[in-house]
């Protein structure tokens, strides 16, 4: 890892700032990048050609810089980079300047500004709206009395401040914006060949993989977040086959089995307008009507249960983003961990070998671990709560859940290796052989099994441990059970698993 770099002083700031504001004022702010949590650059347009300014405030490398060069960018943008793209981009800059003669650089523009604060152990960016109110920080500064909302307010002086301000106060001549784009390149030169020998240190590469690690936890609790309002919005289908419902009340006596719909006047309609309402042909009148009311039903208790697991995930995306600001400074492993106590990092460790999958073994497995002929891992729930633990804790949404139709029996999951992979049909077999072997239908034959993505399965509210719903699934039947059966434990044994 190289050696950190220092932060520019008072008098190099002093006389870098006049030439930045030469060379770049009334350039256009095309586009932002975040090469790093604690980085903006701003690619900027001046007549004849395009910079790229960078306002750094990493504790090892702190400062300003400017190439020619587009630097990488995160996946998802800090604070201030997300501010600055929905303000700032389009405007044009209206001056670069030292504020109060301190180490913090303005960039102002005609939208908002960014204060790029350089004091030891206070460095930090801000994004400042029209009206001076701070509207984002790259991190909270145990040292500045500053809160969002509240206006900006240069950072507290020290003793030796006056005379380093006095030791930089040396009048410049004023330079053109040619002048001073030329002046620049050299500058740029420097820069872009000290870049070249650094390279990429482990604090970059932690920063990409902790903002990685955050987007993956926030993009599932946001997919969770807008299948659960998509299941809300369904409550409005509940009033609909009430209404239905309400309208065979009248007609359910002259309704006969073998009718696919039926025509009646919908009395709930102002102008009394005819409907059709499709009918099951298996059953009478009043058992369509029946069926009417118990869909009605099912979508309200759905829309219930979706709005009490939707306010459990609006809270663990407002933990996420407070565990996130407040570990902004400390390593990755103690942002997991956290992450992991407050259980929102899914972590897993599939059958076979690993330090992961030692670790679960130690920590006694809630499933027992088989092979297919094929050699895919399948899990076989030890029943109850452990049932539980192996479709919500251990499995992941793509993992395919086997289980028996309508009947008590053991989850069964196929873990998939990696995302898009599609288990082998005879994998599937074998796992369905397992999922009737230990349910109540043991000793039957042709045991219809439903097998589905463990996205599709959700635990019954207030239920017992393992008993779950499904949404969405496709049947099968078993074969073979009995030599499966014998073939898959005898393959645990000999590798000594289960």
């Amino acid at each position: 890892m190289s050696a950190p770099s220092r932060a520019p002083t008072l008098r190099e700031l002093a006389a870098l700032a006049p030439l930045l504001d030469a060379a770049l004022r009334g350039a256009a702010l095309q586009r932002l990048r975040d090469p790093d949590p604690h980085t903006l650059t701003l690619k900027l347009r001046a007549p004849g050609r395009t910079y790229f300014l960078t306002l750094s405030a990493h504790p090892e490398a702190p400062g300003v810089r400017v190439g020619h060069e587009q630097p990488p960018t995160l996946p998802e943008p800090h604070g201030v980079g997300r501010w600055a793209r929905a303000h700032l981009e389009g405007a044009r800059v209206e001056g670069v300047a030292l504020v109060g003669g301190d180490r913090v650089l303005a960039v102002h523009t005609r939208a908002g500004s960014l204060y790029l604060e350089l004091l030891p152990t206070l460095e930090n960016l801000y994004a400042v709206d029209l009206a001076g109110r701070v509207r984002a920080w790259l991190h909270r500064a145990a040292g500045r009395d500053l809160a969002l909302g509240q206006p900006w307010r240069p950072p507290p002086r020290s003793e030796a401040f006056e005379q380093a301000r006095e030791e930089a106060r040396e009048e410049a001549p004023p330079l053109t914006g040619d002048e001073a784009r030329a002046l620049l390149e050299p500058l740029i030169a420097a820069a872009q060949a000290g870049a070249e020998e650094r390279g990429e240190d482990r604090a970059s590469r932690e920063a990409r993989e902790r903002v990685k690690l955050l987007k993956q936890v926030r993009a599932r609790l946001t997919r969770l977040s807008d299948a659960l309002w998509g299941d809300i919005g369904r409550a409005d289908e509940a009033a609909a086959w009430a209404r239905r419902a309400e309208l065979l009340k009248g007609r359910v006596r002259e309704l006969r089995r073998g009718l696919t719909s039926v025509r009646v006047t919908d009395w709930f309609d102002p102008d009394l307008r005819e409907v059709v309402i499709p009918l099951d042909p298996k059953l009478d009148g009043l058992e369509n009507m029946e069926r009417l009311f118990q869909r009605q039903r099912k979508a309200l208790r759905g829309a219930e249960m979706a709005t009490a697991r939707l306010e459990q995930t609006e809270r663990q995306l407002a933990e996420l983003e407070s565990l996130a600001e407040e570990l902004a400074a400390e390593p990755l492993e103690v942002l997991r961990a956290a992450l992991r106590a407050a259980g929102l990092l899914r972590e897993r460790a599939q059958g076979g070998g690993g330090a992961a999958r030692a670790g679960a073994r130690e920590a006694r497995r809630p499933y027992r671990v088989f092979h297919s002929a094929q050699g895919e891992v399948i899990w076989l729930g030890r029943g109850g709560a452990d049932n539980h633990a192996t479709t919500f804790q251990h499995a992941r949404g793509q993992d395919t859940w086997i289980h028996t139709r309508d009947v008590p029996g053991a989850h069964v999951i196929i873990p998939l290796p990696r995302r898009g992979h599609t288990p082998h049909p005879e994998t599937v077999l074998d796992a369905a052989a397992l999922a009737v072997h230990h349910s109540s239908q043991r000793d039957e034959q042709a045991v219809p099994v439903y097998h589905t993505e463990r996205k599709h399965v959700r635990p019954v509210p207030g239920g017992p441990p393992g008993k779950v719903m499904v949404a969405d699934s496709r049947a099968l039947v078993a074969v073979e059970v009995a030599a499966r059966v014998e073939r898959l434990y005898a393959e645990a044994q000999r590798r000594g698993e289960g």
